[in-house]
């Protein structure tokens, strides 16, 4: 099937169809963990939770062990004066967010200078800065049923996704400054929109299990996590991959701080017309 036949759909209630509305809904990550319509409620939306678990036969280098556990401490098998604790990195890839890696479950089996063995699993959670997200289906030809209770739907052809992007980014620079937080991670307290800069992107979402067995350190790299951490908003769960999702993301800055986005947003989508929505 050639890519210009897909398509992207919405699926909704007819009273939020953009044609009786005249709005779409932009919901941020946190929002959509406090959702009461159960159709759309995610607890963990932006947030990772992964275990990674050990193979008590393998040697893991103590500088990979302090590269994906961030200098997390391990106690000694039978050690119970040598707590476990958490380990909360804030920001860390020089990106937004915190990380927690918490290694209540793991236990070093014996170790040298330069290596260990481990058993049990660690836990890290990745929590992302509330930005905000619009989701679509990949629809293969238009002809998707709901996978939810919804009575109607919209769609756009996938290869209008750069101008659909395009679209709602140049509306959102209207929105009110009550929408924002008034001030940035960083403390610069805002008293207008002027400077605010709104970087956005788009695509599917990938689908990763989250328990992760590492046999061997290539099966979980800094890098590998590091990428899962900068893309945390665009990676769900592999028991979420028949919604076949795709995802549009919009972020607000002002110099290098990030300013937190609170609330939804409603554009007005009149042009949806001009780039062949249906």
């Amino acid at each position: 099937m050639k890519a210009n036949r897909m398509y992207l759909t919405k699926f909704c209630h007819t009273k939020d169809h953009p044609s009786n509305r005249g709005t779409l809904k932009l919901g941020t990550l946190h929002s959509y963990r406090n959702e009461e319509l159960g159709e759309i409620h995610d607890p963990e939306e932006g947030i990772w939770t992964t275990q990674l678990v050990f193979d008590p036969s393998t040697q893991f280098s103590k500088s990979w062990l302090k590269d994906v556990l961030f200098g997390a401490v391990i106690p000694k098998m039978g050690n119970f004066i040598q707590q476990q604790q958490k380990t909360i990195v804030s920001s860390p890839f020089d990106h937004p967010g915190k990380m927690i890696i918490d290694v209540e479950k793991v236990v070093t089996l014996e170790e040298t200078q330069t290596h260990a063995r481990l058993s049990g699993q660690a836990k890290i959670t990745i929590d992302l800065e509330n930005i905000l997200i619009f989701c679509m289906s990949i629809d293969l030809d238009g002809n998707m049923d709901s996978p939810f209770s919804y009575d109607s739907k919209w769609s756009l052809p996938k290869s209008k996704a750069p101008a659909f992007s395009n679209l709602i980014g140049g509306l959102l620079p209207s929105i009110p400054l009550t929408s924002l937080d008034l001030s940035t991670h960083d403390g610069i307290q805002l008293h207008h929109t002027s400077g605010i800069r709104i970087a956005g992107s788009y695509g599917e979402v990938r689908y990763i299990d989250k328990e992760i067995k590492i046999q061997e350190e290539a099966d979980f790299t800094k890098e590998m996590m590091e990428e899962i951490f900068k893309n945390c908003h665009m990676t769900k769960d592999t028991k979420f991959q028949p919604e076949n999702e795709f995802r549009f993301w919009y972020r607000f800055s002002l110099g290098s701080s990030i300013v937190p986005v609170t609330g939804d947003f409603f554009p007005m989508v009149n042009q949806l017309v001009g780039i062949g929505g249906r």
